[in-house]
């Protein structure tokens, strides 16, 4: 790809794999393409559905994410205007090479030195200018039988308030998923709505791929060596939550029904208070109550003062303990079929009361449970809430997994993200043939250990988990990457001298990069500059040198000095500021001893001139 000017980058090249050369000259109002094939090239064999990978690395602000919503544009027909680019396809079917670009002030050409494939005439895009057109089709018609998947774990909370359409790409990005899992309920938190969107396609993903979730199916030990190689829990934290609502819109009588409840709750806990399971009563308790509120707000917000759906009162009910009467007020309610709501209740409180006293919190209304019977609770509640509007949604269970890392969740997530996206769009469809993924920093907050392990995992993902071809791009800022991946496979992209635009390293000026040792590669002045040393480490030892050699006044003496030695871990480093210092205290000692030589003898001058 080459681009003309855009953003960080201005008439630079980009070369996705290392099996051609591809060089380009600017004469005027001619661009000449000259592409023959890469002798050095080797056939890096990524498995399976894999054809290729490409790395795109460099550090922050040098323009990785703009390059990949530049590909994004064009891989997905989009004819942004002000794009100005010259794209250049491989169809090993028809063993050609297909140039295509947007330039309106230049004219291209090709020329091809190739064994195998044969390079066609450039063509030019037809960008269609209807606004009503979202967004503006460039018209490359290979790209109708292709799609496009964006992730990203980045949440910078970017702007996605415009619902553009687009169905050549499937975004997955947590900037995107933020604004798009609210499904409509403007009225819901778009955090908690993420945050539980993500936890049901965890669920999901662990349910379809696995059979998680389902007794007898299969085994958890039976995923311990696939690509997910996490320590996924036996069990699920089940957390019951109170919405919060404007009770203001309930009707009079709702809103004394409601009193009432709460009423009866606060006696209801007093009695519990004695009883050999009380937690277990508590709990129930609680869970009731949360689901009361969450009925009571989804009334709220259909504005039941004026329509006053819920027609019942305290005098409708016969019942004398709380957990009676809320029973008797989920069979007589016409919001939501009895059928659904009361099977529900009756399966939690079964769960509840089954379960180990240890396992249950009365702090967080939260309990430990089995992934199968965690499952079960999540899907009747599921279809609890599909019987309410989008305006109304009011969730009132939430799920965590406890026992589960940052990272591990971080990565259940990207592959829970990517199966929904492929199993729901793209799997049965007959017409899509191949497929581009787009991850960028995927490995962020991920440990060392675990960035040395992301490609091959992702590997052994698509490998388990896709059907379709597919060429995968990666931002990173991580040498591990690189070290999975031949140099042919990278792109290394670094800043110009003014900040503002950035360059493709050359390749000849880059070591080999494939199963590079990975201090060596941090040596590379391209991952880090002035050493490996932390800057704030590196200042107190500069410190500590010109105070060695008497050249500042720093806050240092021979203790604190000394101490600041012995925890360097550098050896090379400890040991020349430790002979430092020992000839700094040793010239100081020689000092000290001959002042007080001659304090003595002066001390003996004065005494003899006495007598």
């Amino acid at each position: 790809m080459w681009v003309e000017n855009h953003i960080n980058f201005k008439e630079q090249g980009f070369t996705f794999g290392g099996e051609f050369q591809i060089s380009t000259s600017n004469n005027e109002k001619l661009i000449t393409l000259s592409i023959s094939d890469n002798p050095h090239y080797f056939p890096y064999e990524f498995g399976g559905v894999i054809t290729s990978v490409t790395a795109i690395l460099g550090e922050n602000g040098v323009g990785k994410s703009n390059l990949l919503d530049l590909l994004r544009h064009i891989l997905t027909n989009q004819a942004e205007i002000g794009e100005d680019w010259i794209a250049i396809f491989k169809n090993e079917l028809k063993d050609e090479i297909i140039p295509i670009h947007s330039l309106d002030k230049y004219k291209v050409e090709i020329n091809g030195k190739l064994n195998r494939y044969r390079c066609l005439k450039p063509k030019k895009i037809r960008r269609n200018h209807n606004i009503f057109d979202e967004p503006l089709s460039a018209n490359i018609d290979f790209l109708n039988q292709t799609r496009l998947i964006y992730y990203s774990p980045i949440l910078d909370f970017r702007n996605y308030s415009l619902p553009i359409i687009n169905k050549f790409e499937f975004n997955i990005s947590s900037n995107f998923l933020l604004y798009n899992d609210k499904d409509g309920n403007y009225d819901i938190d778009p955090v908690i709505m993420h945050r539980r969107k993500n936890i049901e396609r965890q669920y999901d993903f662990l349910f379809s791929a696995f059979g998680l979730g389902i007794k007898n199916k299969r085994k958890k030990k039976e995923i311990d060596h696939t690509e997910l190689d996490i320590n996924i829990p036996e069990h699920v934290q089940i957390i019951f939550t109170r919405q919060k609502f404007n009770e203001d819109n309930l009707s009079l009588e709702t809103r004394d029904l409601l009193k009432w409840f709460r009423n009866k709750i606060g006696i209801a806990y007093g009695k519990v208070n004695s009883m050999p399971n009380e937690a277990h009563e508590k709990l129930s308790i609680d869970f009731l109550y949360s689901f009361l509120l969450s009925l009571f707000s989804s009334l709220a917000l259909r504005q039941d003062i004026s329509q006053k759906i819920l027609t019942l009162n305290f005098h409708s009910f016969k019942g004398v303990e709380f957990q009676d009467i809320a029973l008797e007020f989920f069979e007589k309610q016409k919001v939501i079929s009895k059928n659904i709501v009361v099977p529900f209740i009756e399966e939690v409180l079964a769960i509840i009361r089954s379960t180990p006293f240890e396992k249950i919190n009365i702090q967080d209304c939260s309990l430990s449970i089995p992934f199968d019977e965690a499952f079960e609770i999540w899907r009747a509640h599921n279809r609890y809430l599909q019987f309410l509007k989008k305006s109304e949604y009011s969730s009132f269970i939430n799920l965590d997994w406890r026992d589960l890392s940052s990272g591990e969740k971080l990565m259940l997530d990207i592959f829970a993200r990517l199966y929904e996206v492929y199993s729901n769009n793209i799997q049965a469809c007959k017409s899509i043939k191949f497929v581009y993924i787009l991850l960028d920093e995927g490995e962020v907050g991920f440990h060392p250990q675990w960035q040395k392990e992301y490609l091959n995992r992702l590997s052994s993902f698509f490998r388990y988990r896709f059907q379709h071809k597919f060429q995968l791009i990666i931002t990173s800022h991580s040498p591990f990457v690189a070290s999975d991946l031949p140099k042919s496979n990278i792109i290394f992209l670094q800043k110009m001298e003014d900040a503002r635009l950035s360059v493709v390293c050359s390749m000849s000026k880059q070591e080999e990069t494939f199963c590079a040792n990975i201090h060596t590669l941090l040596s590379d002045a391209f991952f880090l500059r002035d050493g490996l040393i932390g800057a704030l480490a590196n200042e107190k030892v500069q410190r500590l040198i010109d105070w060695l050699n008497n050249k500042s006044n720093d806050a240092f003496d021979p203790v604190s000095a000394k101490a600041l030695i012995n925890i360097i871990g550098e050896h090379i480093i400890k040991q020349k500021l430790l002979e430092m210092y020992n000839n700094k205290m040793g010239i100081d000692a020689d000092i000290e001893r001959a002042e007080e030589e001659i304090k003595k003898l002066q001390e003996y001058v004065k005494k003899r001139r006495q007598e």
